[in-house]
């Protein structure tokens, strides 16, 4: 089931939210600050019903426009021992700076949730073998697992390992914590009108389906950056399920 979303609307509310954060920019007087703070883009989704516990593996969905730029800092988390991981990641060229993480590596830098905290801000992308999904909560801790940072999971025994990590990389991935707000990151303000429309239109053809069912019926989808401010695209009414008219915004937390 795709969502009934109308693109027309869609674009408009793209570059309003883009209008309104340059205009935002310009009246602080530090565009370069506001950009680096408030620079990501997302699909906000709201459902009916609480969920009680995180789903541990994110689902990947693949971009048109990749919004990474090659120096981002990527984490790689793996089984013991690291040092096979740091081989394998070593013969394959990613364009990107990837550090190997071992589990047992992570035990002994992350003993305290004040060094989880640090780690959460250490790189820009978390990946993990999806081998050791399980083991992920204990280590990282419960609000890292439900951060918009939750590691994506990768095949490292996948034929072609590079092609692998960098569709991981380049791709974004619908998290779903518990609670009834999932957010799904979509493209960034440096990229074009155009280019963050077609990204965003690509998450809510596979995120809408995902969560839209039976035990998770989707109310509402909105786009937001990391400030209060969330454009609505999408919304349940009290008649059949239509697009939002562009005139119904407001501000959601």
């Amino acid at each position: 089931m795709s969502a009934p979303v109308n693109e027309s609307q869609v674009k408009q509310a793209v570059a309003a939210l883009m209008a309104y954060h340059e205009q935002k920019g310009n009246a602080a007087g530090n565009k370069q600050m506001l950009f680096e703070e408030e620079s990501d883009l997302f699909l906000q989704i709201n459902v009916r019903d609480i969920r009680t516990k995180a789903i541990a593996r994110p689902k990947r969905i693949a971009i048109p426009h990749p919004y990474t730029v090659g120096n981002e800092r990527v984490a790689l988390i793996t089984k013991d021992p690291q040092h096979r991981y740091e081989e394998l990641v070593s013969k394959v060229d990613l364009g990107y700076t990837v550090e190997v993480l071992s589990l047992k590596k992570l035990k002994e830098d992350l003993p305290s949730f004040e060094h989880q905290r640090r780690f959460a801000k250490a790189y820009d992308i978390y990946l993990a073998d999806g081998a050791i999904a399980p083991h992920l909560a204990r280590r990282l801790g419960k609000n890292f697992m439900e951060s918009r940072k939750m590691p994506a999971m990768v095949n490292l025994r996948a034929e072609n390992l590079g092609q692998e990590l960098k569709r991981a990389i380049e791709s974004t991935h619908l998290r779903i914590p518990s609670g009834s707000t999932f957010t799904v990151k979509f493209g960034k303000l440096g990229l074009s009108v155009a280019e963050n429309f077609d990204n965003l239109m690509a998450v809510v053809q596979k995120a809408f389906p995902s969560v839209n069912g039976a035990n998770d019926m989707v109310r509402s989808l909105s786009i937001t950056t990391n400030s209060d401010l969330a454009l609505p695209i999408y919304r349940i009414l009290e008649k059949p399920t239509e697009p939002l008219e562009q005139s119904d915004v407001s501000d959601e937390n």
